[in-house]
């Protein structure tokens, strides 16, 4: 059994950047950083602060999420020519809210490594490709569907809350959509748009941040049972589950050949690195890799890779001054963060949406994998997303007659193979 596919494609893709970087792949690439600096970064601060860490372990956790993250995209979008990034998982993270107060970080370092090593041997033993392989594609369209309905919900009540920053740039998204001929991407008149309206009213006036150079702490880990059990299990399953499965299923959605063997390797390989940091562990970035991989980032596929390119430097840089980047995306309103990211996602939510109840194969599995992934309410301490995997084919199996007939003429087609 191979544990990556491998068909690789680092020269050709080095030697195609330069077309790969245009105007719409490197404001893709931006708006890709705003999400993952945005709340995820304040809310890893939240809670390392409000578990009594130092400083100089909260910024070395951000700087192996951050600067691992960044590597691991570059290393996998210049290899398969696709516009893969690094997240940081906010379910990951609110999983460590209630541990991380009561055991010492260095245990809570050994629960880090024990999940990075479990999530290796799952890799190592080809179970989460077989298994992703069973799910059929369009409940892992409506599971994704799912995670990128909760950016989208709250998008009106934050033009109603905050109308002069998030209204200008919804007009300008919609008015660079309506007129093509302008050669704007949509998401790049938003994101000035909104910047300029904010400006303009005085709500939150730019400052210059302090240039300050983080590096990371070397911790020698400590392992314990409560820690396997309260950290490397949970952890593990959501940064599997909720992350990249969703994040396979964004590439799956554009018709890209996901290479599942070598993204399970990967992330596994480098959350065992990160670990030694204080880094909770690697995972792929599904609103960031959404915002990337859709049509108009690029009209060539094999282009888009670009986006992510763009995204993971401008991240890596970010890892390396963490304190700096945090004071600079402060100054804005984080009403307009998530206007912003909500319209980005907009074209994947209605493809991936499409994909998961159109069929006339798996409609109401693929419908409850919305309902479920949506919710935000885990099951006896496991991500939604994982449950909405494993209850959407059984609703299937109950509920659509004509899951097991071959597809219809016309239907929407499986993403390739690998």
């Amino acid at each position: 059994m191979r544990l990556w596919e491998p068909e690789t494609r680092f020269l050709e893709s080095l030697r195609d950047l330069p077309r790969a970087l245009t105007v719409s792949t490197v404001t893709a690439g931006l708006v890709s950083t705003v999400l993952v600096l945005s709340a995820p970064t304040l809310v890893l601060y939240q809670v390392g602060a409000g578990a009594g860490l130092t400083p100089v372990q909260i910024e070395s956790w951000l700087f192996a999420v951050l600067v691992g993250g960044s590597v691991m995209g570059l290393l996998l979008s210049f290899a398969y020519r696709q516009p893969m990034l690094g997240g940081m998982s906010l379910p990951a993270v609110v999983v460590l809210t209630h541990v991380l107060p009561h055991i010492p970080f260095e245990q809570a370092v050994g629960g880090y490594l024990m999940g990075a090593l479990l999530m290796l041997a799952v890799a190592l033993s080809g179970v989460y490709s077989r298994l992703l392989e069973l799910v059929p594609k369009e409940i892992v369209m409506g599971v994704l569907a799912g995670v990128l309905l909760r950016f989208g919900t709250g998008l009106f009540g934050e033009l109603v809350r905050h109308p002069w920053q998030g209204v200008p740039a919804v007009l300008a998204y919609f008015v660079a959509l309506r007129w093509s001929r302008l050669r704007i991407p949509p998401i790049a008149a938003a994101l000035v748009v909104g910047v300029l309206g904010v400006g303009l009213a005085g709500e939150a006036p730019l400052s210059a941040p302090t240039a300050r150079l983080s590096l990371p702490v070397f911790y020698v880990p400590v392992f314990t049972v409560e820690a396997f059990f309260s950290i490397s299990l949970p952890v593990a399953l959501v940064l599997m589950s909720a992350h990249n499965a969703t994040s396979i299923g964004v590439l799956w959605a554009f018709r890209f050949a996901a290479p599942v063997r070598a993204i399970t390797l990967v992330t596994a390989l480098f959350g065992v690195a990160q670990a030694f940091f204080g880094g909770h562990g690697a995972n792929l970035g599904t609103p960031r890799m959404a915002v990337c991989t859709e049509p108009s980032v690029h009209p060539d596929p094999q282009l888009r890779y670009g986006a992510a390119v763009v995204g993971c430097v401008l991240s890596l840089v970010a890892g390396l001054f963490a304190g700096a980047i945090v004071e600079l995306f402060q100054t804005l309103p984080f009403s307009l963060m998530r206007v912003i990211a909500a319209l980005g996602l907009l074209p994947v939510f209605l493809q991936t949406l499409g994909r998961a109840v159109g069929s006339g194969h798996y409609r109401f599995g693929g419908l409850f994998a919305v309902f479920i992934a949506a919710s935000g309410t885990p099951l006896l301490g496991i991500s939604p997303v994982f449950w909405a995997m494993v209850l959407s084919p059984l609703v299937s199996l109950a509920a659509d007659p004509d899951w097991r007939r071959p597809r219809a003429e016309g239907a929407a087609p499986r993403p390739p193979a690998e």
